[in-house]
């Protein structure tokens, strides 16, 4: 059978969205926190559309403080004296609307970052399981009865 090459297929370009924020994987790899931490911004500050002084001037109306573009360079590179402040962090991802740095603070724990429409989601799939936990509980008192 041939496809049918002028109608549009509907489910082109199609695609769930990522339920949780990935860390990129040149930043698992780093060896310091330090290190990771700066590849995050790197990847953060390249990826979005908004150049470095836009970038600055929205983290510097967040934050109340006065960011500059170099500062935002600098926090890109690993270096001791150019960290950036978990109070930047935030004011960068509200600048970009990336939640990568974010991600990262909660690497290695038992939380995740994910987008705020997925919470009804996870919230449904949680009482589904306490549903289909307490039911099991039910079905095991019933056969000790019956």
């Amino acid at each position: 059978m041939k496809r049918d090459s002028v109608t549009m297929d509907l489910f082109d370009g199609l695609r769930a969205p990522e339920p949780e924020v990935r860390l990129p994987a040149g930043a698992i790899a780093r060896e310091t926190f330090r290190q990771r931490v700066s590849c995050v911004v790197a990847e953060v500050l390249r990826d979005c559309p908004l150049d470095r002084d836009e970038i600055a001037r929205r983290m510097s109306t967040a934050s109340g403080e006065t960011i500059s573009t170099n500062m935002l360079n600098n926090y890109a590179k690993s270096e001791p004296d150019h960290a950036i402040s978990l109070a930047r962090a935030i004011a960068l991802t509200l600048a970009t609307g990336d939640p990568r740095l974010a991600s990262l603070l909660l690497d290695g724990t038992d939380f995740t970052v994910t987008h705020r429409r997925n919470l009804g989601a996870i919230e449904e799939s949680h009482w589904r399981f306490v549903r289909e936990e307490a039911e099991r509980q039910e079905n095991m008192a019933r056969r000790r009865w019956r």
